[in-house]
């Protein structure tokens, strides 16, 4: 539950309710500059979505989230420009750590997860033959595109496709997720806030 604004003047007092669902999705005007305060959430975020598919025996913890940017919305379009990293804990179980159908230990695991762009990795192999990985892989949206609003849901067009979002704004601070209905693996809550 965290977040980078360096290179943000304005610094939002917001933070992410872990709760937030269809339920708290109260709607409101989404217009304006919203800057990211705060990313939280216990699910698998996509960008490790590979790895949930092809191994669910693996357990993924403490998710941390170091991101910042904004997010600017007119009355039909929007773009979106967030940078940072998640990093998490992850436990592969040896029979999760095979390629091209050959076991391999840990060391191997990890240069092959550090070849990969934008992911650094850490791994120790564990008394069971499991490997427990610190990794950290860089996060950037560079979104445009156009939206629709109803009963607290936008539904967001971008080059690859249409999502929906549950969403609610209280004062200056404009809570995110994206719906179950989109079936999304990772589903972090994104709380902004403007002056």
């Amino acid at each position: 539950n965290n977040n980078n604004n360096d290179n943000s003047t304005f610094a939002p007092t917001v933070s992410c309710n872990g709760d937030f669902d269809t339920m708290a999705a109260c709607g409101g005007d989404i217009t304006g500059t919203w800057t990211l305060g705060d990313i939280s959430g216990d699910d698998i975020p996509a960008e490790a979505a590979g790895l949930a598919e092809e191994c669910p025996a693996a357990v993924i913890s403490n998710l941390a989230y170091d991101v910042g940017g904004t997010l600017t919305v007119d009355e039909t379009n929007f773009t979106e420009a967030l940078t940072g990293t998640v990093s998490a804990n992850v436990v592969i179980p040896t029979e999760c750590l095979v390629v091209q159908g050959q076991q391999v230990n840990c060391a191997l695991s990890q240069a092959l997860a550090n070849s990969e762009d934008g992911i650094t990795s850490a791994c120790t192999e564990q008394t069971d033959g499991s490997c427990d990985c610190a990794i950290t892989a860089d996060l950037s949206y560079d979104t445009a595109g156009t939206y629709t609003v109803e009963n607290g849901v936008a539904t967001v067009t971008t080059s690859d496709g249409t999502v929906e979002y549950d969403y609610c704004v209280e004062g200056n601070q404009l809570t995110v997720r994206e719906s179950v209905t989109s079936e999304a693996l990772g589903r972090p809550i994104f709380a902004f806030g403007k002056p």
